[in-house]
C-alpha cells in the first residue's frame, strides 16, 4: 500500500528509520521504507550502514541533487502510495504514519502534504535561511505544523503521492 521514501545526503536517518519503522510493523497494512543516499561523505554512510541493510536501499555513485533524486524512487518503490520525508525529519507522535493511511482512505488518489514543526526562536546564522523558509512555507508561520492539505498542487514539504499522479499515462494532457 505504502512506500515511506526518504532521499538521504550528509545526515544520519537511524532515529528517523528506526520510529518509521516501529510504526509500520503496527499498521494493518503493507509497507516499505525506501531510502536513497545521494553520494553523502563516507561519514554518514557508515552511520547509515547497519539500518539501510535492512531496508530497499540505494546508493547513488554521483549526487544528482533534490529534485532528480525523488523520481528516482519510481524505479524502487513497489507500492501505489509514495510518502517522501526528508532525511532530516523528526517524527513526533506515535501516530505520524496512521495518520497518513488514515488520508488515504479517506481521500485516495489526491496529493497529500504535511509540513514541518519549527522551533520559534531563530537558529543560527547558517541555518537561518531555511527556517525563514520554513516557517513560511511549510508551517502556519508560527511554528507549528500545518494540517493535511488535499489538492493536486506541488508538494511543500512531506508529501503522500498516489503513484497514479506520477504516471506519465495520466498527467500528460
Amino acid at each position: 500500500m505504502i512506500s515511506i521514501c526518504i532521499p538521504i545526503y550528509n545526515f544520519n536517518v537511524t532515529n528517523l528509520v528506526n520510529n518509521l519503522s516501529a510504526q509500520s510493523e503496527l499498521l494493518d497494512v503493507t509497507s516499505e521504507i525506501v531510502l536513497i543516499d545521494d553520494c553523502s561523505e563516507n561519514y554518514f554512510r557508515k552511520a547509515n550502514e547497519i539500518v539501510c541493510k535492512k531496508k530497499v536501499f540505494v546508493q547513488l555513485k554521483k549526487n544528482v541533487g533534490r529534485a532528480a533524486i525523488r523520481n528516482q524512487f519510481l524505479k524502487y518503490a513497489k507500492y501505489d502510495y509514495l510518502l517522501f520525508l526528508d532525511c532530516d525529519s523528526i517524527v513526533f507522535t506515535d501516530d505520524f504514519l496512521y495518520k497518513y493511511i488514515q488520508a488515504i482512505k479517506e481521500h485516495s488518489n489526491k496529493l497529500i502534504c504535511g509540513g514541518r514543526i519549527y522551533k520559534k526562536l531563530p537558529p543560527k546564522k547558517s541555518e537561518l535561511l531555511r527556517w525563514k523558509y520554513g516557517i513560511k512555507k511549510e508551517s502556519n508561520g508560527q511554528g507549528e505544523q500545518n494540517v493535511f492539505r488535499v489538492h493536486l498542487g506541488s508538494p511543500e514539504c512531506i508529501s503522500l503521492i498516489p503513484r497514479i499522479v506520477t504516471s506519465a499515462e495520466v498527467v500528460q494532457v
